[in-house]
């Protein structure tokens, strides 16, 4: 099921709040300039946990809330990243409840780019949850790139230079 029926291909990015996230980010706005492709962001909020809930309690409804909140993740990012929207592609934002990796799959089609972030995973990430970029890699229709930040020897060793790390590459990417 793919939620925007364009034909035309596009750079999806899957976001949320990590360093990897606005790697991927810079990335695919890059990749959408050079190809002239629209940008679709992605963030996919897990659905609530209820396991721990009495059976007898109403579930209560914080969609609205989550996606309030996603919206605002993908505004901020978008601010560190980009300085903002940039003006010179198109550029669409979906915040989805529903598990990250699926929720790509479902959004990539064929001869789109699926653009994911690969952060550090310790041992106790890999047994508790799936990786979405693996996941994303076995079984997106399209084209998967996996972009990791650089490691600290890469970076300036403030922590103000590193979250702007990403903007200095963007604006390298930035047509003349």
């Amino acid at each position: 099921m793919n939620p925007l029926p364009e034909k035309k291909p596009r750079v999806i990015v899957g976001v949320h709040d990590s360093a990897a996230a606005r790697w991927a980010l810079a990335w695919a706005i890059g990749e959408a300039r050079l190809r002239r492709l629209a940008l679709v962001i992605v963030h996919a909020v897990p659905p609530p946990n209820y396991a721990g809930r009495a059976p007898w309690a109403a579930l209560p409804d914080t969609s609205d809330l989550d996606k309030d909140r996603g919206a605002e993740l993908i505004n901020l990012l978008l601010d560190e990243v980009a300085g903002g929207p940039p003006p010179d592609i198109t550029v669409l934002a979906y915040v989805v409840i529903g598990e990250a990796g699926r929720t790509l799959i479902e959004f990539t089609g064929e001869g789109d780019i699926l653009v994911v972030g690969r952060g550090r995973r310790t041992l106790m990430k890999r047994l508790l949850a799936a990786d979405p970029a693996r996941l994303c890699q076995g079984h997106a229709p399209g084209t998967v790139v996996t972009v990791a930040p650089p490691t600290s020897a890469d970076l300036s060793s403030t922590a103000e230079e590193q979250r702007a790390a990403p903007r200095r590459l963007w604006s390298r990417l930035r047509p003349p």
